[in-house]
């Protein structure tokens, strides 16, 4: 009797082994991939939302990065920058890095760079697979429909701009000290 009670203990330990092995791969790889390389993530996956972030200050000052849709104002003929709320209307703006990430639905090429946060491997640059969905007749469509959203926000329809900003905060005055432009990309239609 002793044998098979140490025989079972044996197969109890080498289950309870390999369940661990699963659920450590299951929960460590897709951390792991999503440390390396933050707008990607595999799917499925089991990642429980960060929370708030840490914010490093430097000399009582410190900077964040921000998105911005610019587009020509009719009244005044200077860049201004717009709600992308309003400007993404009826599509929710948390959509929006999604829709830039693709666009706007107005690149064509099918050429991705994925860069990783760490620099611990190298970027590169794949071709992505025809989509039938990206053809002259739908381009024409979200071209009348993103100068439809620039109409309704007092804009010239001819192009927008989507700014990519560093913003520097000084704590003690509680105000934005500077704003780095870090990316500007042009959409004209």
């Amino acid at each position: 009797m002793k044998k098979t009670r140490k025989s079972r203990s044996i197969f109890d330990r080498c289950k309870r082994i390999f369940v661990t092995f699963i659920i450590g791969i299951l929960v460590v790889f897709p951390y792991t991939f999503k440390y390396l390389n933050h707008n990607k993530e595999p799917y499925p996956a089991i990642i429980f939302p960060a929370g708030a972030s840490r914010v490093e200050t430097n000399n009582d000052v410190f900077e964040f990065k921000t998105t911005g849709v610019y587009c020509n104002d009719l009244k005044t003929g200077k860049l201004e920058r717009q709600d992308i709320a309003s400007f993404m209307y009826p599509i929710p703006s948390r959509y929006f890095s999604g829709i830039l990430a693709n666009g706007f639905g107005l690149d064509t090429s099918q050429e991705v760079k994925v860069e990783f946060r760490k620099n611990i491997f190298p970027s590169f640059t794949y071709s992505k697979p025809p989509t039938a969905s990206l053809n002259t007749e739908n381009v024409k469509q979200t071209k009348n429909w993103l100068k439809e959203r620039l109409s309704n926000q007092g804009c010239t329809e001819d192009f927008f701009v989507v700014r990519r900003e560093l913003n520097s905060v000084n704590i003690k005055s509680k105000m934005i000290s500077e704003v780095e432009v870090i990316d500007e990309e042009r959409y004209d239609l």
